[in-house]
């Protein structure tokens, strides 16, 4: 935002006192001023309908899958918006190959993302291997224990229409189609380059045109597809980055 600032150099004759025609060129710019200052105020109110909030939350907790994040994203109808988190999965929570297919994902060691778009979006998710994210363990008796976690990550994720707060989580899902009434499959995404990206490079990316709404986003890893059950990459927690990015679709588009 750009600050006009105005000068003005006022004269009191000897006696003390302003003229009339000072006071109301005064008073003119008085309100030149306070009708810029409306003008910026409405500006910063629009450019505020563009915004995104991230919560560590369920938005229905007790009911149907358990949530980790609840994202609501608005463009505003001008500027992209974005949201990031980060946090950790299982190695093996989008594919677990001892599971019985379908349902080859793992819902207690994945993460699940309630996403709500305020308009029609281009949205894009990029999901990446993330060092050094910390964390607590909590055990059945309640002993805490501070733990890091791995850095092997090799990111997948599924995404589905709808949020669902009435079925009973199970232990597996399936992560490349569909398995409740209540949310619909649309796409899911994995690391295709595998040990040959590298490290800082392995990243899980989508870039949809989804109307205004209600997405279940599921965080998970293949690591079966690429480590060896030797290696430390194929089990354990691994350290996630997720970036969500809301923009508008060009007219004529959805």
């Amino acid at each position: 935002m750009a600050l006009l600032l105005l000068n003005a150099s006022v004269s009191i004759d000897p006696d003390g006192v302003m003229s009339v025609f000072q006071f109301e060129d005064i008073f003119v710019n008085m309100k030149k001023i306070a009708a810029m200052l409306l003008g910026c105020s409405a500006m910063m109110a629009s450019a505020s309908h563009a915004a995104s909030t991230v919560t560590f939350a369920d938005p229905a907790p007790d009911k149907g899958i358990g949530y980790e994040w609840n994202i609501r994203m608005s463009h505003g109808g001008k500027a992209p918006t974005t949201a990031e988190f980060v946090r950790h999965v299982g190695a093996k929570s989008s594919y677990e190959p001892t599971f019985t297919p379908p349902e080859i994902g793992w819902h207690h060691q994945s993460d699940w993302v309630a996403l709500e778009l305020v308009e029609n979006s281009l949205v894009t998710i990029e999901v990446r291997n993330q060092r050094g994210v910390h964390y607590t363990e909590v055990a059945q008796d309640g002993k805490k224990t501070e733990s890091t976690a791995g850095q092997g990550y090799f990111p997948g994720f599924s995404v589905y229409k709808g949020w669902d707060d009435t079925s009973t989580e199970k232990h597996s899902f399936n992560s490349i189609g569909n398995f409740w009434s209540t949310i619909q499959y649309i796409t899911a995404a994995y690391d295709q380059k595998g040990v040959h990206g590298g490290e800082t490079k392995r990243l899980a990316t989508t870039r949809l045109m989804l109307p205004a709404g209600k997405y279940s986003i599921n965080i998970g890893g293949v690591n079966a597809l690429y480590c060896l059950p030797e290696q430390p990459c194929f089990s354990g927690r691994h350290g996630y980055s997720a970036k969500f990015t809301a923009e508008p679709i060009p007219a004529g588009n959805l």
